[in-house]
C-alpha cells in the first residue's frame, strides 16, 4: 500500500501593506485614555446632559449646526441672560468641549470654553428672582402691542442690550421665555409667526401702564 503525503504549502510573509491596515484597524478599535482626550481638549467639561445653561460673560455665544469649528454658524446666538438646556454632549474637537444646546424652540452646539480665555458657559438654578411675576401674561400666551407706539425688542433682557428689531401695534408674537427682571421693568422672550423678530421685550411701564396685551388671534 502507498501512503499519499499531504504537504502544506508553506505561509507567506504579510505585505507591508497588510501590516499598515491591521495597525489602523487596532488603532481605531483602541479607545482613547482619560490622558490622550486631556492633552487634546485641556479644559476639562463642567456641564452635563439636562443642565440649564448660561453665558458667563458680556458676550454671546456662536451657535453651529455640529460640534467643531468647521461647521456652519446658525443665526441665532446665546445671549447674555438666556437660559439653555444642554441636550447632548461633550464631543472633544479642535481643542475645544462641544454641547448642543436648546431653548426658544433652537437648538445647535456651541463651545464650552477655549484654553487661552476660560469657560464660556456655566450652569443655573433657574430659581426666579424674588418680585419678578406678571399677573397677566406668561409663557406660551400670544400677545400683541397694545399702545400706538412701537416697541424694542433687544437681545437681552435689559434697556442697555443691543435693538435687534421691533414690535408695531396689533402684529401678534408668542412669548417664549420669562419673565426676567430689570431696570424696573417685567421681560419677556417673543417672536413673531415669520422668525425674523425674536428677543427680549418689556411688558410695560409698571402694571399702570401696560404695552403687551393678550390677543387670541392665531
Amino acid at each position: 500500500m502507498i501512503l499519499s503525503k499531504h504537504t502544506s504549502s508553506p505561509r507567506r510573509p504579510l505585505s507591508l501593506m497588510a501590516i499598515i491596515l491591521l495597525a489602523a484597524a487596532v488603532m481605531l478599535a483602541w479607545p482613547p485614555s482619560a490622558s490622550h482626550a486631556q492633552a487634546a481638549c485641556p479644559l476639562p467639561p463642567r456641564l452635563q446632559i439636562g443642565d440649564a445653561v448660561e453665558v458667563i460673560d458680556g458676550t454671546a455665544n456662536r451657535l453651529r449646526t455640529g460640534p467643531g469649528l468647521g461647521y456652519s454658524v446658525l443665526s441665532m446666538r446665546m445671549a447674555p441672560g438666556n437660559v439653555w438646556y444642554v441636550q447632548a454632549g461633550p464631543v472633544c474637537n479642535n481643542g475645544i468641549h462641544w454641547y448642543q444646546v436648546a431653548a426658544y424652540d433652537a437648538a445647535g452646539w456651541t463651545a464650552e470654553g477655549v484654553p487661552n480665555a476660560g469657560y464660556y458657559l456655566m450652569r443655573t438654578d433657574l430659581q426666579p428672582i424674588e418680585g419678578c411675576y406678571s399677573e397677566r401674561l406668561a409663557v406660551g400666551m400670544r400677545v400683541m402691542v397694545g399702545d400706538t407706539q412701537r416697541q424694542r425688542v433687544r437681545q437681552a433682557a435689559s434697556k442697555n442690550a443691543a435693538n435687534v428689531g421691533w414690535l408695531y401695534p396689533g402684529v401678534p408674537v408668542t412669548i417664549l421665555d420669562g419673565p426676567r427682571c430689570a431696570n424696573g421693568w417685567v421681560w419677556w422672550y417673543v417672536r413673531d409667526d415669520s422668525g425674523r423678530i425674536q428677543g427680549w421685550t418689556a411688558e410695560g411701564d409698571g402694571p399702570a401702564v401696560p404695552w403687551l396685551v393678550p390677543t387670541w388671534s392665531r
